[in-house]
């Protein structure tokens, strides 16, 4: 029946179209489009239309969404609601029926087409699911989203309208995913859906940072000394003391050298040393 309607309702306004420009709403006439906005969104309309008796419902849709953004003409209001519906966009296009009915008065050209208007609310209000979201363990700053958009934690617990089809519902928490959940809604259905907003998990790049700020407080990862420890250490090692220290351990280690090649055993001594340097166990 929506099919239909959008047929009649786009054939009797090219017929309007052919005949003059309607006059613009009062909240259109607050704005005053330029004639060069009103020419575009005239040409708009008349893309829109085309589409439509091609059944190119998409393309239409959006014509009549750009017109009706340049000059928010009440026709082409009306025709964008039709459009929407047909995409699937149930909700955006009950609320732009309406809008028209709300917004159209009791002139001649809007009483035309009132009830229209009023018989596919009627088809839709039926059509559109209903989500009551409820979430465990939100937090202050966490962030809402179904299907995409952002979701006012004061529709929480109430009867959200949805368009039916796949709904995608998360929780955010400083950027990290606590809680999500994808549900499919038939046309007309109602469903209470309950998520848990668990610890938020940091993303990869988050860990890896985390990783190497506990590496620094590992044994055996080399730390920097400040301005103060590096002139400590050059007083230390300016010292007369450390360096004759030095020379005897030196000529100590040649004399065992000697006599362990001197005397022709086995080494007594099983150290560490490996190609590239000492470590220390």
């Amino acid at each position: 029946m929506l099919r239909n309607t959008a047929f009649f309702l786009c054939f009797v306004l090219a017929f309007v179209v052919s005949m003059g420009w309607s006059q613009p709403s009062r909240a259109a006439a607050q704005s005053a489009p330029s004639q060069s906005e009103m020419a575009m969104a005239r040409q708009l309309f008349q893309e829109g239309v085309a589409h439509a008796r091609a059944e190119e419902w998409e393309p239409a849709r959006a014509s009549f969404e750009r017109s009706y953004a340049i000059a928010a003409v009440p026709v082409t209001l009306l025709n964008l609601a039709s459009a929407q519906a047909q995409v699937g966009q149930l909700v955006a296009g009950l609320e732009s029926y309406r809008n028209f009915l709300s917004s159209a008065g009791d002139s001649r050209r809007a009483a035309r087409y009132r009830t229209q208007a009023e018989q596919a609310v009627a088809e839709l209000e039926p059509r559109i699911a209903h989500l009551t979201l409820r979430v465990e363990g939100l937090q202050a700053g966490d962030e809402l989203t179904v299907g995409g958009s952002a979701l006012s934690r004061a529709a929480l617990g109430g009867d959200l309208p949805v368009d039916p089809g796949d709904i995608d519902v998360q929780v955010l928490r400083a950027g990290d995913t606590v809680a999500s959940e994808s549900v499919h809604l038939a046309e007309g259905e109602a469903r209470v859906l309950t998520l848990i907003a668990h610890r938020a998990v940091p993303s990869p790049t988050r860990a890896a940072q985390a990783s190497v700020g506990e590496q620094a407080n590992e044994p055996g990862v080399a730390i920097l000394p400040s301005e103060g420890e590096e002139a400590d250490d050059s007083s230390v090692l300016s010292s007369p003391w450390l360096w004759t220290g030095v020379g005897v351990a030196v000529v100590g280690a040649v004399l065992a050298g000697v006599l362990v090649a001197g005397s022709g055993g086995a080494s007594p001594y099983q150290g560490n040393i490996g190609s590239g340097g000492l470590r220390f166990r």
